[in-house]
């Protein structure tokens, strides 16, 4: 670093002490490079982010699921010493800033595994966890929970059981050492599934996802507009590309009926090559509604001044697989760059330059690179 480079660092850490820039973390579920780069044209935010912002092209996440990337992005720590979600002593970004005298705050769109029963925002002065979270809202109790990935079915009460839960097991010994067999029970359950949610209808519909997203939206907006106050930490969590997808509501080339028999093809796992090229288009879609999403966001930040005095993040945890190489969505036995490949974009016009940076780097860095630009000392763990 040259000794010009290094004044310009100085300066700009003492007027990050003198006053705090806000940070504003936007987090999206399953968003998928290559797909979002070769569909930037239709996506005009993320698009002007990209060229006014610094875009990183070769940023990778911690993880190829939200279990474990999210250590990564929040804390700036790898998972596999304690298991499924956060561990309690580990010290994240949001409890950083507090310490330093900042407000947090996190609203979470319907991603269950964020919440304090996982140890996220357990100390966080505002949440809000959208949609059907309530089941996992509060933060889990006992030192058991540390591998809480252990834990039996019981103690998910969000998730449904599968078909024929009681018996599957007791019968696993006739396939347990046949392929065949193996993948013909998988694909008759995912089909007694399928039929299970399509025919009572106990799935997420079209409808209602955008019900939730109107909540969610909404509830940031008005965040934005009444509750912020400087120096804030804001984390934002989209889930618009997780299963069920949310095409836009008027411009999709997909009827509500076709939705949601994606969808439901999608969740069931119920899936062949071509239903997943059908399901990538309706993904694809989705973006559209994640952009427009983002453009809110930065407009609600415009009309209170404070995009010049934030430091705006957004990345996604993972992207998503459409059986390009046999895996779909986001099974941790692939961890193929359609999976860890993340975008990761950093705006903050008074402090950073536009520019695209080609250097390979994680999503794990963001906590202590937050650290370094407010020039707060990065804890030891």
């Amino acid at each position: 670093m040259s000794e010009k480079d290094d004044s310009k660092r100085s300066a700009v850490e003492a007027s990050c002490r003198n006053t705090p820039l806000n940070v504003i973390l936007l987090t999206l579920d399953d968003f998928r490079f290559d797909l979002f780069v070769e569909n930037l044209d239709s996506l005009p935010n993320l698009q002007a982010l990209k060229h006014e912002g610094v875009f990183f092209e070769n940023a990778f996440s911690a993880g190829p699921t939200t279990f474990f990337a999210f250590p990564g992005i929040i804390a700036g720590v790898y998972p596999y010493h304690f298991g499924i979600g956060i561990d309690r002593n580990t010290k994240a970004i949001d409890e950083v800033l507090r310490d330093c005298g900042y407000h947090t705050a996190l609203i979470n769109e319907s991603n269950v595994f964020l919440t304090p029963h996982f140890g996220y925002g357990a100390n966080i002065d505002y949440q809000k966890h959208m949609g059907r979270l309530s089941a996992a809202g509060q933060p889990r109790a006992s030192e058991g929970a540390r591998h809480w990935g252990r834990d039996t079915r019981r103690s998910r009460p969000w998730r449904q059981p599968y078909p024929m839960a009681g018996v599957v097991p007791k019968l696993r010994f006739l396939w347990s050492r046949n392929r065949c067999i193996k993948g013909f029970g998988k694909y008759f359950l995912t089909a007694l599934e399928f039929l299970r949610q399509y025919l009572s209808g106990t799935f997420i519909s079209l409808e209602t996802k955008w019900n939730f997203h109107r909540q969610f939206r909404q509830e940031v907006l008005e965040f934005i507009d009444g509750r912020f106050k400087n120096p804030q930490f804001l984390w934002i969590h989209t889930a618009i590309n997780h299963l069920p997808y949310l095409p836009p509501e008027c411009s999709s080339e997909f009827s509500t009926r076709q939705v949601n028999y994606l969808n439901v093809r999608g969740t069931s796992r119920f899936v062949n090559p071509k239903i997943c090229r059908e399901l990538r288009r309706l993904y694809v879609e989705s973006m559209r509604v994640t952009d427009s999403f983002i453009g809110d966001v930065f407009g609600a930040l415009g009309a209170k001044d404070l995009l010049d005095s934030s430091i705006i993040i957004i990345t996604s945890d993972h992207g998503e697989e459409f059986m390009e190489e046999g895996y779909f969505t986001h099974d941790a036995k692939s961890s193929s760059d359609r999976l860890l490949h993340v975008p990761l974009i950093f705006c903050c016009p008074n402090l950073l330059e536009p520019k695209s940076i080609s250097a390979p780097v994680s999503t794990i860095d963001i906590p202590p690179t937050i650290c370094d630009l407010l020039g707060i000392r990065t804890p030891g763990s």
